[in-house]
């Protein structure tokens, strides 16, 4: 189950990602982060994915969301095996991924 943490600095929201984002909490784990977001409106937002071990279509669904209600997201620490997801799927070009240090 995909957990979130969440906390806001300088202006800039930090969600955190941890587990599995897939259609058994999509709904529940995007509801958390459309709360989160409410609860700092304007803010910048940065995806934290260091602790996230998989996305499927309904994890990358949520993510797109977000993008759109927040365009200058991006996602940082990014897995090798999350960010192939991304990759296979062609949404590299649309949302600033940073790759997690090896």
């Amino acid at each position: 189950m995909a957990l979130i943490d969440f906390s806001t600095e300088n202006g800039v929201q930090t969600i955190t990602l941890h587990g599995r984002f897939d259609s058994s909490n999509a709904t529940e784990t995007e509801n958390e982060m459309l709360e989160a977001r409410a609860a700092a409106p304007g803010s910048g937002l940065i995806i934290d994915a260091a602790d996230l071990r998989y996305i499927s279509s309904a994890g990358l669904r949520s993510v797109l969301r977000m993008k759109k209600s927040t365009p200058g997201m991006k996602m940082i620490n990014v897995q090798a095996e999350v960010y192939s997801v991304f990759e296979m799927v062609g949404l590299t070009e649309m949302i600033e991924l940073h790759k997690a240090d090896d």
